[in-house]
C-alpha cells in the first residue's frame, strides 16, 4: 500500500475508493494469515493487530468521500 496523500491534497472519491479496496484486501490477507497454523508467537500478533484495525464497517465509504473533500 502506498502512503496517504500529503496534507492539503484534494482526494477525489475514485482515489478514497481506491485506497479503501486496498485497505479491505489487507485486512482479508491478515484474516486468512491468522487463521492459518503460523506459529503462537506470530498467531497471536496477528490477533492483536487484528484487534485494535478498524473493521470495514468503521470505514464507511460515504463518510470517507466526504471526509477527503477540498
Amino acid at each position: 500500500m502506498d502512503f496517504a496523500p500529503p496534507p492539503g491534497k484534494v482526494v477525489d472519491d475514485a482515489a478514497v475508493l481506491t485506497r479503501l479496496a486496498a485497505v479491505e484486501a489487507a485486512l482479508e490477507q491478515l484474516c486468512r494469515a491468522a487463521a492459518e497454523p503460523v506459529g503462537e508467537h506470530f498467531g497471536t500478533l496477528l490477533d492483536d493487530v487484528l484487534r485494535v484495525l478498524p473493521t470495514m464497517a468503521d470505514l464507511p465509504p460515504d463518510e470517507l468521500c466526504a471526509e477527503s473533500g477540498p
